[in-house]
């Protein structure tokens, strides 16, 4: 997992509006995915549980955990102060990327 420097979480446009939506996720997308968190904040990979398949589920768990958090800092740090408001109730990243897509990613009914 890379580790995210503020220069490059700087260099990100935070995000105002639906109208500076669409840049600031494709910024962020590539900053996840450099980082390899996007399939965290995506959804894709969900927490592990406590399976008999998850051979060390104690450090699975850790991983993703702190993999979450790196997307978590990336998702709260390139957004403007007042929509933190909105991710205040979201306890992973994927909650906090599938709240701001209802909030701003326009659909065709929207065009």
């Amino acid at each position: 997992m890379a580790k995210i420097g503020e220069s490059e979480l700087l260099a990100v446009e935070k995000l105002a509006n639906k109208g500076s939506f669409q840049e600031w996720k494709f910024k962020v997308v590539i900053l996840m995915r450099s980082s390899g968190v996007y399939n965290i904040a995506l959804g894709t990979k969900k927490k592990p549980e406590n399976t008999a398949e998850v051979k060390d589920y104690v450090k699975e768990v850790s991983d993703w955990e702190q993999k979450d958090a790196l997307a978590q800092r990336i998702i709260v740090s390139t957004v403007e102060k007042r929509l933190v408001t909105h991710l205040l109730d979201c306890d992973t990243s994927a909650e906090m990327w599938t709240k701001l897509l209802g909030l701003f990613e326009q659909t065709t009914a929207d065009s």
